[in-house]
């Protein structure tokens, strides 16, 4: 599933540059953060941005 992902998001910035926006991080569950960067990883030669948000007073203590 990770490789996939990537894989859609390397074919649409094939096409022409992609802006990730990502809202509310601080929600995040442990397995969409492993794959944002998965996804960070694989795509770190492509002509992709990734902006994340979240609030510090929200964010999780773990």
């Amino acid at each position: 599933m990770l490789r996939d992902v990537s894989a859609l998001l390397r074919r649409v910035a094939d096409d022409r540059p992609l802006l990730l926006v990502l809202d509310d991080l601080h929600a995040s569950d442990e397995s969409s953060l492993l794959l944002l960067r998965f996804v960070a990883a694989e795509l770190r030669d492509a002509p992709v941005v990734a902006i994340g948000t979240y609030r510090s007073t929200e964010a999780r203590m773990t």
